[in-house]
């Protein structure tokens, strides 16, 4: 109101549009405020479930890595992206669902079996919540022979809201094999790995 009268030149005693713009400045205080207690307790608990399973087949010394093509593609529709530390929501504005880059990790295993772990994370107003917003990510990946197709990205309904939804991928390789990175991995996802793996990047 100051700035409208120095700006304009008005002059008015003003206290009972003061008192008017006072009262909606503190319903809007308000509002902000329990609008803020009310989007904390979303992210109150966090919660994850984990899948693990062992490629079908490992008489072959390498193993392929490669993302699906076709899912790439679909990354040049992103309309925004929303960056938190390493993790990266991309947000469709179009579209019903939201997309989020995972992470894949490459240990060393035990054994000589290849395994691969998927862990989906999610934050909830309960324990319970949690688990479904988490259970609730879709993420696949297929194997074609000694070749391991990752989608590059996951995916949770919008109107879940977001929930700071996340994927973890740990990729088991025993000693004797070797990981065959095609380039568009270490493009799109966030991959790390130790000196006990045996890494080729293409």
């Amino acid at each position: 109101m100051a700035g409208i009268q120095l700006l304009f030149g008005i002059r008015t005693s003003g206290k009972f549009i003061g008192a008017i713009i006072t009262i909606i400045w503190l319903a809007a205080l308000g509002t902000i405020i329990l609008a803020g207690i009310s989007g904390a307790r979303n992210f109150t608990s966090v919660n994850s479930t984990t899948t693990q399973v062992g490629l079908s087949e490992t008489s072959w010394p390498n193993i392929y890595i490669k993302l699906n093509e076709n899912k790439i593609n679909m990354l040049n529709r992103v309309d925004k992206t929303i960056d938190i530390s390493t993790w990266h929501t991309l947000w469709n504005l179009n579209e019903s669902e939201a997309n989020g880059q995972p992470q894949l990790r490459l240990k060393h295993s035990q054994g000589n079996q290849i395994t691969i772990e998927i862990t989906k994370e999610s934050h909830g107003m309960t324990p319970v919540r949690a688990l479904q917003n988490a259970s609730d990510i879709n993420y696949s990946f297929s194997q074609k022979d000694s070749l391991l197709i990752l989608d590059p990205f996951y995916t949770f309904n919008k109107e879940a809201g977001w929930r700071n939804q996340k994927v973890f991928i740990i990729l088991g390789i025993p000693e004797d094999k070797i990981a065959v990175l095609d380039k568009n991995v270490k493009r799109n996802l966030n991959v790390r790995w130790n000196n006990e793996v045996k890494i080729l990047e293409q």
